[in-house]
């Protein structure tokens, strides 16, 4: 069993300061959606009859733990079967001091992915194919990871590895209940989205963080 499960309650306030960061890179967000919507029609990178107004969300989505501090303190970061760049890409953009890796054992969505990363010239990210268990890790890395593992299985692909923080998007009970059942010594809290029934796209949301 962890430690202890906390859960935090996470305010609307939050969620508007995400809003305005998409805002201040509203330019090269929308960049990323033109490239994102391209390659889908290729690859499949997220559902097909996926709207912008969707991928607005789902970006403003992945910057919250920015906006929320939990990326602090940590220099190297990798996105955890990302798919067609999420949350990566848009953390990124708005954390340019911190190097990221875009993990997803897809080759033909990280070729996407690298495509994407050059067009939009993101000199601070990179693509990685193949399993996350292979992967090397910096000391001291975070992971994040968008509806992609169950919490057991991405613990167990980095065991023995130099991790320190792990984020990752989930329901909110989901995430409750999952870690009832992990072993270890690990630190976690749960924070539950709270922003109103307005912002539907978040209701049961929220983000899992484990630290050792």
């Amino acid at each position: 069993m962890v430690r202890k499960i906390d859960q935090v309650y996470v305010s609307r306030e939050t969620l508007d300061s995400a809003k305005e960061m998409y805002g201040e890179h509203f330019e090269t967000m929308e960049g990323y959606i033109n490239e994102l919507l391209w390659w889908n029609k290729k690859l499949n990178l997220v559902s097909r009859d996926v709207s912008r107004e969707t991928l607005q969300d789902h970006l403003v989505h992945s910057l919250l733990p920015s906006v929320m501090g939990l990326l602090d303190g940590i220099n190297d970061w990798v996105d955890a079967g990302t798919g067609g760049g999420l949350p990566g890409i848009p953390l990124a953009l708005v954390e340019g001091s911190k190097k990221w890796i875009l993990n997803d054992i897809m080759s033909k969505k990280v070729a996407a992915v690298k495509q994407m990363i050059h067009k939009l010239n993101l000199l601070n990210a990179s693509g990685k194919a193949g399993s996350l268990g292979d992967l090397e890790l910096d000391s001291g890395s975070g992971i994040i990871s968008k509806h992609a593992f169950s919490v057991q299985e991405i613990l167990k692909l980095m065991d023995n590895k130099p991790w320190e923080r792990l984020i990752m998007y989930k329901g909110a009970k989901e995430s409750i209940e999952e870690c009832k059942e992990v072993e270890g010594g690990y630190s976690v809290l749960v924070y539950i989205f709270n922003f109103g029934k307005d912002e539907s796209f978040y209701q049961g949301k929220g983000l899992l963080v484990v630290n050792r």
